[in-house]
């Protein structure tokens, strides 16, 4: 090892070296008891970060890793928390250098923790030579209630290690975010197109996929590489509820088997929980949209990230799914980004705002009798007793956004700003019944008659507070008196919109939410201060996944005489313009077929096949473009 690389890594004049033969696996290990920290772990307060500098000789695939564990008190694994592991510090990503990498693991220790093991593995990759030839120095474990966040990461900006999976040619050896893939199960290969029974030449230039894709080279089951992003340094900005996560990539495999690829994206609380709504993937392209072919198809989608997110683990999943051998599946050329703004990744997405036509009903009586009317079911809307609201956008002007008192004479309260806040959504008018009463303000919007998942996420700025009700049952906390600032929780632990941050708000309670009309309805409280105005302005999503309604005209059909039967399809207005195959299967619904993430109720057989390979020949119009009304 050369002397400039210790100098940089700052290791001193020694380091560690593991020379096992005959291929073993070299390992120490240590355990850590941390049950005086018990009630800072239980309240979610402490941070564990754990580093070293690992690697091996120029040529050589042999790899060093960290791996970390939480313990209960009877020294078993925590249920549900994964084993956390370092990137591994193979040849490709050190450039074929004699070379250390800088490698970490940090995170929030999970509730329940009462010990820690640290293992340092040292593990043979394959190769000519029998021995396992792996360094380490510089290893320390931290706990901190520091989450040691860094600067924020940028939007719109690639934020993997290795995406495109090109092997030395690509200089991983200071990652700029992160620390690379982590092998998670089995090994996997970086293979070149072109190969003989892989992707084409001509396929890797299509695909812009420069020379080499990724493939699982383990024999059935699952395989796994992960990335973890430490969103902590990005938590002011989640929490608002207008990040979102653009996932992309390539994704394929041989010929007709029906092995599948897939990234998977999850999002974990401050205490590694897995949030509500916070997984979310693209990819599975089945051999049937690859059309039996040996190539790879682009998947991409943007999720909204759960608000209380701090970190997100990402998979690249390979799955056998034919049990005939090893896994087929391929994937290249992968895309994680952040980006702003409410963003839709369902079939069927619905946008709502306060710039939306909206009626209000004034709320009067002493602070005490307001609260208990707002925070209640809102009333029955009548058009003879819900009036218009008054509508504008004063967020190129902040000059007249400021306070006032609607007893002060000098004052005409509808020429003020509707709302007074911190930031201001550009794209979402301001809305007000007079701009100094309390009032239910009511949204609608419309869903099919069918749907299986539903889910409903914005933000809002309100003044001075609001309660918001969906078909009147309430998504956001009880108000309370005199409560102003951001993050205030009611006395169930429920977040209360106030005054003067925007909140995130959400719901993916599928029973709220009913086909047809729904009501989406702010309840504010003006006379929770002195001062006006009283308003608010919102931006929100509705997802939802559809059933698309094929009927027939008639069962029935006589064997002697024959006769026409007449399909009828609706997919509903959020599927208008979109294309359409009508297949069927003699050979029943189970197990059926995973298509996009989608178990679809048909078995492949000779009839499936006639169907997809020849479209309007046995049933006519099969196949074509709904209408706009879906």
């Amino acid at each position: 090892m050369d002397a400039a690389v210790g100098q940089a890594i700052q290791g001193g004049r020694y380091l560690a070296r593991a020379a096992a033969l005959n291929r073993n696996v070299a390992s120490r290990t240590q355990d850590l008891d941390a049950s005086g920290n018990a009630a800072a772990i239980d309240r979610g307060e402490l941070h564990a970060h754990l580093h070293a500098s690992l690697g091996g000789r120029s040529g050589d695939s042999n790899y060093g890793e960290l791996s970390l564990d939480f313990r209960d008190g009877s020294d078993n694994p925590l249920p549900g928390v994964p084993t956390l592991r370092s990137a591994t510090t193979e040849a490709q990503f050190r450039n074929d250098e004699t070379q250390m990498l800088s490698r970490r693991v940090a995170t929030p220790v999970p509730v329940g923790a009462r010990s820690a093991r640290i293992r340092i593995g040292m593990l043979y990759r394959g190769g000519t030579a029998p021995s396992v030839d792996v360094f380490a120095d510089n290893v320390g474990f931290v706990l901190s209630r520091d989450a040691g966040t860094p600067d924020p990461f940028p939007l719109d900006t690639e934020l993997l290690d290795h995406p495109g999976f090109e092997g030395p040619r690509v200089s991983v050896s200071r990652p700029r975010f992160g620390d690379g893939w982590i092998n998670a199960d089995s090994p996997f290969q970086q293979v070149d197109y072109g190969t003989p029974g892989f992707p084409s030449l001509r396929v890797g230039a299509d695909v812009g996929g420069g020379r080499a894709f990724v493939r699982s080279t383990a024999i059935g089951g699952t395989s796994r590489l992960l990335e973890t992003l430490d969103l902590t340094r990005n938590a002011t900005e989640v929490d608002t509820g207008l990040l979102a996560l653009h996932l992309a990539g390539w994704f394929g495999g041989l010929g007709s088997d029906p092995d599948l690829a897939r990234l998977t994206a999850t999002c974990r609380n401050q205490k590694g929980q897995i949030l509500p709504g916070g997984s979310f993937s693209v990819g599975d392209v089945s051999f049937l949209q690859r059309n039996n072919q040996s190539t790879l198809l682009p998947r991409e989608g943007v999720f909204r990230i759960p608000a209380a997110t701090r970190s997100i683990l990402l998979e690249l999943t390979m799955e056998n799914r034919s049990n005939d051998g090893s896994i087929a599946a391929l994937a290249d050329n992968l895309s994680v980004q952040l980006t702003r703004g409410l963003a839709c990744g369902s079939p069927q997405c619905i946008t709502l705002s306060s710039s939306a036509p909206a009626s209000a009903k004034a709320v009067t009586g002493t602070l005490a009798a307001q609260l208990n009317v707002l925070n209640a079911n809102p009333p029955a809307f009548s058009p003879s007793t819900w009036t218009q609201v008054y509508r504008k956008n004063e967020n190129a002007n902040p000059a007249l956004n400021r306070s006032f008192n609607c007893n002060d004479p000098r004052i005409i309260p509808l020429n003020e700003a509707f709302g007074d806040a911190v930031s201001y959504l550009q794209d979402a008018g301001e809305v007000t019944l007079d701009n100094c009463s309390s009032a239910f303000y009511r949204f609608t919007f419309g869903l099919p008659a069918a749907f299986q998942n539903a889910t409903l996420y914005g933000v809002a700025n309100v003044d001075d507070q609001a309660r918001i009700f969906l078909n009147g049952n309430p998504i956001t906390g009880e108000m309370l008196a005199d409560s102003f600032g951001s993050d205030t929780l009611d006395a169930n632990g429920t977040r209360v919109m106030t005054w003067p941050t925007r909140d995130a708000f959400s719901t993916n309670d599928v029973s709220l939410f009913r086909g047809g009309t729904n009501e989406l309805v702010f309840a504010v409280c003006s006379d929770a201060s002195q001062f006006e105005p009283a308003g608010l302005e919102f931006e929100a999503r509705v997802q939802v996944d559809t059933f698309a309604a094929l009927t027939l005209d008639s069962h029935l059909l006589s064997t002697a005489t024959g006769g026409v039967r007449n399909f009828f399809l609706d997919a509903g207005p959020g599927n208008g313009r979109r294309p359409y195959l009508i297949v069927g299967s003699f050979d029943g619904m189970w197990p059926g077929l995973s298509i996009n993430g989608y178990t679809v109720p048909l078995n492949r057989d000779f009839y499936f096949d006639f169907l997809l390979g020849s479209p309007n020949a046995f049933i006519l119009g099969s196949s074509g473009t709904l209408s706009t009304a879906g």
